[in-house]
């Protein structure tokens, strides 16, 4: 999602570069994460078959790649990802100042509602 820090994800990803010591031995597992900023994807981070935090190659950035994927993932309930927006990027106008309402959007989508989110929708939330 947009505003959900990169950074975290980032320290993940290069703590098992440097080191070599899976974050699966250490407990920490991260489900496929696309990063967007300015409503484009900007990096995809996943939890690979040996337990290390992994960054795909931005040749995988694109909505086509980013669907291929995730409608192998689907849940009983359908769902196949969800949309996390920190409220930091979603503020709201209070008397000419820009307010932190302290909330975090989330959106749910199964495959129809997902590829709309990839392939249609222009105004995703900055």
């Amino acid at each position: 999602g947009d505003g959900v820090s990169s950074h975290f994800f980032d320290l993940l990803w290069k703590k098992d570069m440097l080191k070599g010591i899976p974050s699966g031995a250490a407990g920490i597992r991260i489900p496929d994460t696309v990063l967007f900023r300015f409503n484009s994807p900007n990096a995809w981070y996943f939890t690979s078959v040996d337990g290390t935090i992994k960054r795909k190659n931005t040749s995988k950035l694109n909505p086509d790649k980013i669907f291929e994927e995730f409608q192998k993932k689907s849940s009983p309930s359908g769902i196949v990802a969800c949309y996390i927006q920190d409220a930091a990027v979603r503020c709201r106008q209070l008397d000419g100042e820009r307010e932190d309402d302290g909330s975090t959007q989330i959106e749910y989508f199964d495959l129809e509602s997902l590829r709309e989110f990839l392939f249609e929708r222009r105004d995703r939330p900055d």
